[in-house]
């Protein structure tokens, strides 16, 4: 597999101008963008993914992909690929954008946009010790191939204390519904790659198989 097969499984994906808005986009989500870099290995595409430095406040020591918070004043896009040169050194013009994947909103009120690239080099790729603890490597075929193991998980809805109850007709007995959400869980070699990740990545993975 080339990158012209995913170039062309993505479309003309990359045209955010083509995309479908989000009721309350720019007010009440966190927006975040990331990387699913690709590179090659002896022939064969592989995704490069990192396990988070240790020290880090949030979700240290879990595997991610290259990415982070969309600043003010740039798109998800800049946002990816800033991100990626932070985290694993590089310069920008070692990155070829080849495409992007559907965007996703998590339950904790985030926006997630996705990008594919290609990173021409893996020499060159020396990650942030601040940021990074390691890097590997997973053979795209990987994802193709394999099926995640799915979990499902509860989400309940608790009022804040100063909820105006008495404005509402009803809302001191209302029934607030209970939701799930499916969580996917990839086991490669000795990493577990699961949540919002391994989500992105079963995405992608059946973007190419419907493809095919």
């Amino acid at each position: 597999m080339d990158t012209n097969i995913i170039m062309e499984t993505l479309g003309d994906n990359l045209r955010e101008s083509d995309r479908v808005g989000i009721i309350g986009e720019n007010d009440d989500y966190k927006k975040y963008a990331v990387a699913i870099p690709l590179v090659n290995i002896n022939d064969k595409l592989n995704v490069l993914l990192q396990v988070r430095a240790k020290n880090l406040n949030n979700q240290p020591g879990e595997i991610s992909f290259p990415g982070g918070k969309i600043e003010k004043n740039e798109n998800s896009l800049i946002a990816a690929i800033r991100e990626t040169c932070e985290e694993l050194n590089i310069n920008s013009n070692r990155i070829e954008t080849l495409g992007n994947l559907d965007f996703m909103i998590t339950q904790h009120n985030k926006i997630i946009y996705p990008y594919v690239v290609y990173i021409d080099n893996t020499t060159i790729i020396k990650p942030s010790e601040s940021e990074v603890d390691h890097i590997f490597y997973v053979p795209l075929q990987f994802f193709i191939e394999s099926k995640p193991i799915i979990k499902t998980i509860r989400i309940f809805t608790e009022p804040e204390e100063e909820f105006p109850y008495s404005h509402m007709v009803g809302a001191m007995e209302y029934k607030w519904i209970e939701g799930k959400s499916k969580v996917y869980i990839y086991k490669y070699e000795s990493y577990i790659i699961w949540g919002m990740t391994a989500k992105i990545m079963n995405h992608f993975a059946r973007l190419i198989l419907d493809k095919k």
